[in-house]
């Protein structure tokens, strides 16, 4: 059975323990040859947590996580590193064959969010790379305010997964799948406002009638003025 260890660089025995054997396998086994051995040995060497992926007795992937402070202050988990080995196609299940190792990857970011409450901090990140963008997208993680092109690096595109909406300046992102998070203190999903009821169409108000005016009648034609008759002197 498919089990997520968590162990912190303080845990010196056992976090020791699982780096030394982690190296043995990381570039070929777990990474698949996609990640140089030198940036895993540093990312194992320097991170704060290591998460485990066990099956059984063996291991079958595992993530570096660093604690980190943002610009404005708010603290945020990166992970810096994951890698999940495949199942073989000679699995004796079928329930541990086909996309087994996307549920293995699953199962650590669902750790790390999980890891990511209990210290309280803002949101999870990390950089993705092209071909698994869409996974990362499906898992609840949004990009970075920055103009997409200039996220274009080398290392990879930055992605937030928000447990405290707004904590960068950002907007809210959806849960994972669509589904709502039961486990998180805010719901990344947008809250939509009741709409208002509509109003009933009022009836158009009867024009009132126009008063008729008054005919006036018609005015009697001025008598003419009777001019003066001037007295002529004799």
């Amino acid at each position: 059975m498919s089990k997520v260890k968590v162990f912190r660089s303080d845990d010196v025995h056992s976090f020791d323990h699982y780096i030394t054997e982690i190296k043995k396998n990381a570039n070929t086994q777990f990474c698949q040859g996609k990640i140089g051995r030198g940036f895993i040995e540093h990312s194992l060497d320097n991170c704060n947590y290591i998460f485990v992926h066990t099956f059984g007795d063996h291991i079958r992937g595992f993530a570096t996580v660093f604690n980190k402070t943002d610009e404005k202050n708010n603290e945020f988990l990166y992970i810096d590193l994951i890698c999940n080995s495949a199942f073989h196609s000679m699995a004796s299940s079928s329930r541990h064959s086909g996309k087994e190792s996307r549920t293995g990857g699953k199962a650590i970011i669902d750790r790390v969010i999980d890891l990511g409450l209990e210290l309280d901090v803002s949101y999870i990140k990390l950089s993705a790379i092209g071909d698994v963008i869409p996974y990362y997208w499906k898992l609840g993680f949004r990009f970075m305010h920055l103009e997409l092109e200039q996220n274009m690096l080398a290392d990879g595109i930055p992605m937030i997964y928000y447990l405290i909406p707004d904590s960068t300046g950002g907007k809210q992102n959806s849960t994972r799948g669509g589904k709502q998070n039961s486990r998180r203190r805010t719901s990344n999903k947008k809250i939509r406002k009741p709409r208002k009821p509509r109003k009933t169409r009022k009836t158009r108000k009867t024009r009132k009638t126009r008063k008729t005016k008054k005919t006036r009648k018609p005015r009697k034609p001025r008598k003419p003025r009777k001019t003066k008759k001037k007295k002529v002197k004799m």
